[in-house]
């Protein structure tokens, strides 16, 4: 019921849930639940491994030449 008053649209008496839940699905809305689950990046691919190692590697050994290098001295500065 938070749509209608954002559109300020009022009424006498409330909408049923059911005529509310049948509006939405005629909109486009649907009833989903949000699960926690595992992310899965899929970085084992074939497919994954190929662009890695023909495209992306290429193009960031190419940028690297342009980026500045630091090392560690002795002391851990």
């Amino acid at each position: 019921m938070e749509i209608l008053p954002r559109l300020m649209v009022l009424f006498a008496t409330l909408i049923s849930y059911t005529t509310t839940y049948n509006w939405l699905l005629r909109l486009g809305f649907y009833k989903s639940e949000v699960k926690k689950g595992v992310y899965v990046d899929g970085h084992k691919r074939e497919d994954v491994i190929a662009y890695k190692q023909e495209v992306f590697l290429p193009i960031i050994a190419k940028l690297d030449l342009y980026t500045r290098q630091y090392k560690e001295k002795d002391n851990g500065i």
